[in-house]
């Protein structure tokens, strides 16, 4: 009996330190809002619809992962990876992404109200050898209707 009661404990303890980037990836669980993602591996991971209000994912990658519809407001996503990702319809106004790369980055749709976009890394359909650095902004990044001033970087 005793150790039976020991494997609940254990069992409803495990769950409460679950980890949410495996979570998250297995769909089983859709909102995070305000956890500490930081370094975490989305890569090619399905996150369509997730709720990453107030989020860390400084450092994260988000390499050709689906975040289509995803709800990234607030989330501080400093050098955070976003190659190739499908950003369609994501929310992601007032967050900040500095360094952040959008290299190849679907972003048709995708609300960045109020967010900081100081020098992410963005390429340019019809320019696939050059790197652009974007100073300012008001509105979506990487070939679909930008208003902002772009400094072509070194290449």
């Amino acid at each position: 009996m005793r150790h039976a009661l020991v494997a609940i404990l254990m069992f409803a303890a495990g769950s409460l330190w679950a980890d949410p980037v495996s979570d998250l990836i297995a769909g089983t669980l859709d909102a995070c809002r305000g956890c500490d993602l930081q370094d975490a591996d989305f890569k090619k991971a399905d996150l369509s619809g997730v709720d990453l209000t107030g989020a860390n994912l400084s450092g994260a990658s988000f390499h050709r992962a689906n975040l289509r519809g995803a709800i990234l407001e607030e989330v501080t996503a400093v050098g955070t990876n976003f190659n190739l990702a499908e950003l369609t319809q994501a929310r992601m106004g007032g967050g900040t992404f500095t360094r952040a790369m959008f290299y190849g980055a679907q972003l048709s749709g995708a609300d960045l109200s109020a967010a900081n976009l100081a020098k992410p890394v963005c390429r340019l359909s019809g320019s696939p050898r050059r790197r652009w650095w974007v100073r300012r902004s008001t509105g979506p990044c990487c070939g679909t209707r930008w208003q902002t001033t772009l400094i072509l970087a070194e290449p």
